[in-house]
């Protein structure tokens, strides 16, 4: 899984481009590959497909959705996990650091096994109250080469930096790929991935939609106010008043 995180990453470099020809080479041909990969947001087959969880069982289907779901964590439709690896920010620290260690509820109780320790009920008891989540420890190497560690609830101060390195601007065609995702959230499809589409989907178009010219594409067909359906539960009635560009 932190493989896939490192490709997406490397995925971004090469859309930013750079002064470069051949980079400039990259990020185009990065840029068509990745609209392509969203035009299946598009297809009316797969809009019926993801009617249900049968899906899966259509190979061309399933190539085209995993396509989607590539690109989407490209525009920062999935959050990045805290993972050994990832790029964070600590609250209270000033710089941004690397996590170099994630200790999980598993391997913890794994290691105690090995160890052969009995530990007493009472005290398992109390160590499970006191570590919360899923997570107990992250070590944290800090650009300055301080190493933070983090413990229980000490672990929310974490923030993973992976939406701040996508490079929006350099994007090529972002006004079909607005479109795209605003074609997506339109759909009444029911399955649990079409869910996930739709909100990889509503994730992204947040990034987009911090440019006033991206609202108003977005508002001008129309998704804005099936948006507002979707998120205030409104009657169709109600849904078809226009919705202005600052709202």
């Amino acid at each position: 899984y932190g493989l896939c995180w490192e490709l997406v990453h490397l995925y971004r470099s090469l859309l930013a481009g750079g002064s470069k020809q051949v980079q400039d080479e990259w990020r185009e041909l990065c840029g068509s590959r990745l609209v392509e990969c969203l035009k299946g947001l598009g297809n009316k087959k797969v809009h019926e497909a993801l009617e249900t969880e049968e899906w899966v069982e259509d190979g061309k289907i399933a190539s085209i959705v995993s396509n989607v779901v590539s690109a989407l964590m490209i525009l920062g439709g999935e959050t990045e996990p805290i993972r050994e690896g990832a790029r964070v920010s600590v609250e209270g620290e000033s710089e941004l650091g690397t996590v170099i260690e994630v200790v999980s509820r598993s391997e913890h109780v794994f290691c105690q096994a090995l160890d052969l320790v009995r530990i007493p009920e009472a005290e398992k008891k109390k160590q499970e109250s006191e570590e919360g989540g899923r997570i107990l420890r992250v070590n944290v190497l800090l650009d300055s080469d301080t190493t933070v560690c983090l413990k229980h609830k000490d672990i929310a101060r974490l923030r993973t930096t992976s939406s701040s390195n996508l490079p929006f601007q350099s994007i090529s065609q972002p006004e079909e790929i607005v479109h795209l995702l605003g074609k997506f959230i339109t759909v009444e499809a029911e399955s649990s991935m079409a869910h996930r589409l739709r909100r990889m989907c509503l994730n992204a178009l947040r990034n987009f939609l911090q440019r006033s010219t991206m609202c108003r594409i977005f508002a001008n067909a129309g998704f804005a106010n099936k948006l507002a359906q979707f998120s205030l539960g409104l009657s169709p009635s109600v849904a078809k008043m226009p919705l202005s560009v600052e709202n």
